[in-house]
């Protein structure tokens, strides 16, 4: 995601919109408000619509229309999002709904949700009733012996009939599950009998009989889970379905969803420092973050059970069979007030404990660096690690990446290394502030992307700074996941000719800019007991490369391509769907960086790699994950499904390898970094076991290579 600061360029932009959503929604203001929780969510959801159509139709980048294709479009996009495998609704459902498929841009301007709670009751109902035949499938054995099949592409899948084909839809994927487990099982077990010859073996109808206990009590969970559900998230899910025809990227975030999202830009929350998740009804502790309150308090521990939460000395708040995002609210908190929890350890043993809120810095969503080195040389290679584009928008002097890129280099450089390895690899992009300042660092002045409005108008983002901060070779490593700024960066570093771009064929693709809107402060006080409304993330711009082509689309293509596991795959932006097209505008001017040894590098690269089996391997690997992904139609004759999972098991011990496989470099932390942890024992091991991790990252012995060719 790419996203702007402030959420408004100019604050009359914001009071035109506040002014003509406040016009447009005085006959909610006009009516008295009474307590019924249905008539209050009713008038939130149609604000919600109002202003979220008011939003699509004046501030995004596209000028679409809300016609018949619009209401098309949500049509199959909600019934896709609610029920994208048919097996919820019936076809007399489905046949009863196709009178919406034209008039959802009616109900749009005359904010009516007629089609939203006709589909929401359905669901409802017909979900309710799938518990019912659940147990009684998976309470006896399936038959295996029979010649049947089953369909695992929901687009060559049509809606059931009748109840009972609603029921044999569903028994034939709970037999194909318990088919695929039971095999895992038995293929296990051969295995440990083959190195043990004491292992006693489990017959096949024990383990079937334990795989559907197993399934059994999964099931139930996520049933549990579902009923937990309220109209008002399939209502965030129908807003999206609006919001996503306009573009992929353009989304509702409820306030919790908008509070998730502040996390992930920023990496920092305010709260007790734990993962959490929900286990047999239970929020169970998943793990500590070093260095947060829980961690410094020491009493919390992974696999204890939080069963009450309460705020300082308030009453208790029972949390058993609470939903977890609403747990997790009670239990996230301003920093200094306290969180009063009472906990179950696995023992069984019951305790009260007090934990004081503070800040919980997520270290691994930040910028990291280490050295490497190859045994046979002294030659030093700086490695830079970049996960998001993030920015902390809720503090004027938050953390930044850009501010912690700068440190980073500047310790690389005191390293004195030779050159630098900057890996973007699934990086999904954030702050397009910070990757125009960040690609700074490397050239001395000049234009770093050119940005298009709604209304035909470029500006251009050039870093202004005479200083080069790092001045030495730069390799960018990508794959399919690295999108927007971090496309933003590596198409700079490409047009330059100031480094070399080596990883996937191309990028994700996403050459589109949000901005996030608060609809808080979008509307009148007249509407505040509505508040907190959630936001919407907007796609208002589209960038392009100085050479004046789009990324969107067609990403950054690497100057050496890596093979991996996804090369094949249907991933990247050309994927999504209503994604917005590729175009180009006029190129601007720049001054090409003087690499002599660039060509030379990226020819021997490619030398390299076409020489290397493990790359043909990568390949080939790739290619049959494919074929693999292709094959949809299955067999629920246990016989039959046993013959095509050993063909695979056998074509798949060519490739164990490429599990195994470590780099042959040597990675070290930095000096200043260990210097800096040290006393602190705890996030010292957490560090060293980062740079221990890149030992399993072969791609960096390439990487490694081309940095040195480039000296």
């Amino acid at each position: 995601m790419l996203t702007l600061l402030p959420y408004f360029a100019k604050k009359s932009k914001t009071m035109k919109l506040k002014k003509r959503i406040f016009i447009s929604i005085t006959l909610i203001a006009a009516i008295s408000f009474v307590g019924f929780t249905a008539y209050y969510n009713l008038q939130r959801d149609k604000l919600l619509l109002d202003i979220i159509g008011q939003s699509l139709s004046q501030i995004h980048y596209q000028k679409n229309k809300f016609d018949d294709d619009f209401s098309k479009g949500v049509f199959d996009n909600f019934m896709s999002s609610l029920d994208r495998n048919k097996n919820i609704f019936l076809q007399e459902d489905y046949e009863s709904f196709v009178k919406y498929e034209s008039v959802i841009d009616e109900e749009m301007k005359e904010q009516t949700l007629n089609f939203f709670d006709e589909v929401n009751s359905k669901y409802e109902e017909r979900f309710d009733g799938l518990k019912e035949y659940f147990d009684i499938i998976l309470e006896q054995a399936f038959d295996y012996t029979l010649d049947e099949m089953i369909e695992n592409d929901d687009e060559k899948s049509n809606y059931p009939v009748t109840e009972e084909a609603r029921k044999e839809k569903w028994r034939k994927i709970l037999k194909y599950e318990t088919m695929r487990q039971v095999y895992s099982k038995m293929e296990a077990q051969k295995k440990a009998k083959a190195k043990n010859d004491s292992t006693v073996l489990k017959s096949f109808e024990l383990i079937e009989r334990e795989v559907r206990e197993k399934l059994q009590k999964e099931y139930n969970d996520w049933f549990h889970r579902v009923e937990k559900y309220e109209r008002k998230d399939r209502y965030s899910i129908y807003l999206n379905t609006l919001t996503a025809y306009f573009d992929p990227h353009t989304n509702y975030y409820s306030p919790k969803d908008k509070a998730n999202f502040d996390i992930s830009m920023s990496g920092q929350l305010e709260g007790i420092g734990a993962t959490l998740q929900e286990s047999d009804g239970y929020v169970k502790v998943v793990s500590i973050v070093p260095g947060g309150p829980a961690w410094k308090h020491g009493d919390l521990k992974a696999g204890d059970l939080i069963l009450e939460v309460a705020q300082g000395e308030e009453e208790s708040v029972n949390i058993i069979d609470m939903r977890l995002d609403d747990a997790v609210q009670l239990i996230r908190g301003k920093k200094g007030t306290i969180a009063n929890l009472t906990i179950r350890k696995p023992d069984g043993d019951e305790m009260n404990i007090l934990i004081v809120r503070d800040k919980v810095v997520l270290e691994e969503t930040y910028a990291r660096s280490a050295i490497l080195n190859n045994p046979n040389s002294n030659e030093k290679v700086g490695y830079l690690y970049l996960p998001k584009f993030y920015a902390n928008f809720q503090e004027a002097n938050g953390r930044r990446s850009a501010k912690d890129i700068k440190k980073e280099l500047i310790k690389l450089n005191d390293e004195g290394v030779s050159s630098l390895v900057f890996d973007l690899r699934n990086n999904t992009g954030g702050s397009l502030n910070d990757v125009v300042e960040m690609f700074g660092y490397f050239i001395s002045t000049g234009p770093v992307v050119q940005v298009k409005d709604n209304q035909g108008k470029i500006r251009l983002h050039e870093d202004k700074d005479n200083e080069i901060l790092f001045k030495k070779p730069l390799v960018v490593l990508i794959n399919e996941g690295s999108a927007s700024a971090s496309e933003i960066f590596a198409a700079a570093v490409q047009d330059y000719g100031r480094g070399i771009i080596l990883g996937s064929p191309s990028s994700f693709g996403k050459g589109t800019v949000q901005r996030i809107l608060d609809f808080d402060h979008l509307v009148n006080s007249s509407f505040k007991q509505y508040k907190p409304l959630g936001a919407l993330k907007i796609t208002i711009q589209k960038f392009y490369r100085i050479t004046g082509a789009s990324t969107q689309l067609k990403g950054v293509s690497s100057d050496v391509v890596l093979a991996d596991s996804y090369m094949y795959l249907p991933v990247g932006e050309r994927e999504q769907e209503h994604a917005m097209p590729w175009d180009e505008i006029e190129n601007t001017e720049f001054s090409i960086w003087t690499c002599e040894n660039m060509n030379k590098a990226i020819k021997n690269s490619k030398k390299r790699i076409a020489k290397d089996t493990l790359y043909t391997l990568l390949d080939n690997n790739a290619m049959r994950l494919k074929n693999m992904r292709d094959e949809t139609l299955f067999s629920l004759k246990y016989t039959d499904y046993e013959e095509v999972m050993n063909k695979r098991n056998e074509e798949y011990k060519q490739y164990k390898t490429l599990n195994t496989t470590k780099s042959s470099l040597k990675m070290n932390a930095l000096a200043k970094d260990l210097k800096r942890l040290e006393g602190d024992s705890t996030k010292t091991k957490i560090w060293t076991q980062w740079v221990k991790s890149l030992q399993n990252d072969y791609y960096l012995d390439e990487a490694f290579r081309v940095a040195i060719d480039l000296n």
